[in-house]
């Protein structure tokens, strides 16, 4: 068995494809059957024929082909090769390699193992120069480097400090050691001193460094046997892996050529090449606590989009098992859901994933607003969101920032509203708070534990927003949270106004439900002395003095559209209050 290796310049450019016995493949950028070689614009559709009959491939151009093949500098249409040679066309290589399986354990390799705390122990030879060349470590640092520029700097920085590297890679195999895939490999960035030196690494060079998680050296005796590297031009080469958690399946490749050609290689080359593997090593290290605060980096950023600064702070300074504990607390929660989602899902059937985006943009609007305000989100189900404030740490102030964020999303909305082009114009939004006792913390099974929170004032929170259907509000608050926003926020950012006294469907207990109102000054909202007629109508409902509320009521603007739900009940009943009127709403499911 033998396979075809195929190399570009680029080091993502390559394939290594098995051989099958005595049958045509077509080779070529684009062919309708055979490999893709997409890279090389010399190539053409479909450029060449080769056939393997287990001693030697015979190479044929199709009449299609533009160029011809390069064999030795020479130029010809069709050709035979043995394994181990090789021909171009346009700036591709292509290789007969046997299969390295075949020849494992042959002596045209020299084999050294060095474990992690081996290289540790090792003195530098030439430390100085070592120590100079690690000094420039923190430029590389303070550049604020991705994977992949840091990866293009560490393959950089190997050449230019291994003085007899020709090229440097590194390389991902697959963090999952049962699914990696050492015939292609992923070439995360690499660097070389010439061109023509290709930077195909070994894989069994890889598998047994990555599988025995130590670095491995290898000389090579031979190098003209394609079973041990595919150019003549390098003498040796070694993996390091990456070890650090999150850089599985990472790890650094260089190869070279010794000042001059020896014979008898082996231990006294290992041993001049044992400082290049320990430096090696630094470096992997290196990307390793790279890569490895990258991810605490993305970790805190996802959990910033869900967590406010504050637990954040928390979870990055105690242990997630002592801040994540569900715990009793005084919590104020709100829930947000979009109006008219079902209808609009019932309609859009066939623009389903249009719709999905929408809905998308619009929990992104809850979110922004509830986590800009140090609030947590709990939940999302379907078009709602579940926001809460008050742990793990809470405030005193934790109500008015419930508040805050329900008006900013409110304000949002309606600001859709207003133009036709918005992607949420036709969007409406029910917003409900309470504040109370519950339990907050990490919930739910161990398989399917999440943040959220759970106790009465969630329940009322998730009752008030289903409200806001009912009594046609924009968001409707709980007497605490009421109580809290008369007496510590100004009226220029936010005000209140008794609506009614109900009993909501499945609850026994009556409760005051109040609305949260704007500023006087924001576009539409209703007056200061609107406010004032509103609440002794709502009082005259309550002591049975409807008559006077619908006076009241009529005098207030059409477009206030929390009058119609007093006015549509009161003319249900005629204008007169049922007999044992107890001032009490009981308001019907829907």
């Amino acid at each position: 068995m033998a396979t075809l290796t195929i190399c570009g310049l680029d080091a993502h450019h390559f394939l290594r494809e098995t051989l099958p016995l005595e049958q045509p493949v077509c080779i070529g950028r684009a062919p309708r059957n055979g490999w893709a070689i997409p890279w090389d614009a010399h190539i053409s559709r479909e450029h060449a024929e080769v056939v393997w009959n287990s001693r030697e491939l015979r190479v044929r151009c199709l009449d299609s082909a533009r160029n011809p093949l390069l064999y030795f500098g020479r130029k010809v249409r069709e050709l035979t090769l043995s394994p181990g040679e090789e021909f171009t066309i346009g700036s591709t290589k292509f290789t007969i390699q046997p299969d390295e399986e075949s020849v494992a354990g042959l002596s045209s390799v020299c084999e050294f193992t060095f474990s992690r705390s081996e290289l540790h122990q090792l003195a530098f030879v030439d430390a100085e120069r070592r120590l100079e060349q690690l000094a420039k470590l923190p430029d590389l640092i303070a550049s604020g480097m991705t994977s992949e520029a840091s990866a293009e700097k560490l393959a950089e920085f190997l050449l230019s400090t291994i003085r007899s590297a020709s090229i440097a890679v590194v390389v991902n195999v697959g963090a999952d050691p049962a699914r990696r895939d050492y015939d292609r490999p992923v070439f995360l960035r690499s660097a070389s001193r010439a061109a023509d030196v290709r930077t195909l690494p070994s894989r069994t060079l890889l598998r047994s460094a990555l599988q025995g998680h130590c670095s491995i050296l290898h000389i090579f005796n031979n190098a003209a046997d394609p079973s041990v590297t595919l150019s003549t031009s390098l003498d040796w080469a070694f993996c390091v892996p990456v070890s650090n958690p999150g850089s599985e399946g990472w790890c650094l490749y260089v190869s070279g050529a010794f000042d001059s050609n020896l014979l008898g290689r082996g231990p006294r080359e290992a041993a001049d090449l044992k400082g290049d593997v320990k430096f090696a090593e630094l470096l992997s290290e290196f990307l390793g606590s790279i890569r490895e605060s990258q991810q605490l980096r993305r970790r805190e950023g996802a959990m910033s989009q869900y967590f406010s600064p504050i637990v954040v702070e928390a979870l990055r300074n105690q242990h997630s098992d002592d801040v994540l504990a569900p715990r009793e607390a005084d919590v104020t929660v709100l829930f947000c859901d979009v109006r008219g989602f079902s209808r609009r899902a019932e309609r859009a059937r066939r623009e389903l994933h249009d719709l999905l985006q929408r809905i998308g943009t619009a929990l992104g609007v809850m979110a922004d607003a509830i986590v800009r305000h140090e609030g947590i989100i709990a939940d999302f189900q379907g078009d709602a969101a579940l926001g809460f404030w008050g742990w793990p740490t809470g405030s005193s102030d934790d109500p008015a920032a419930a508040c805050r964020t329900a008006l900013e999303i409110a304000a949002e909305f309606m600001a859709a509203a207003r133009d036709s082009n918005h992607v949420l114009t036709d969007f409406r939004v029910g917003i409900g708070i309470a504040h109370g006792r519950a339990i907050a913390g990490r919930i739910g099974p161990q398989q399917q534990a999440k943040v959220g929170v759970f106790g009465p004032a969630v329940n009322l929170g998730g009752r008030l927003e289903t409200m806001t259907k009912h009594l046609r509000a924009n968001i409707l608050i709980d007497e605490a949270t009421a109580d809290y926003v008369r007496r510590t926020m100004p009226p220029e950012e936010a005000r209140v106004r008794r609506v009614a006294k109900v009993r909501p469907a499945g609850m026994d207990d009556p409760l005051w439900i109040a609305e949260l109102l704007p500023a006087a000054n924001q576009e539409g909202a209703v007056s200061n002395e609107q406010i004032g007629l509103f609440e002794s109508a709502a009082d005259a409902v309550v002591e049975g003095n409807w008559s006077d509320a619908l006076k009241i009521l009529y005098e207030l603007p059409t477009h206030d559209r929390v009058r119609e739900f007093l006015i549509a009940y009161l003319l249900e009943h005629h204008a007169e209050p049922p007999r044992g009127w107890d001032g009490v709403i009981t308001l019907k499911q829907k």
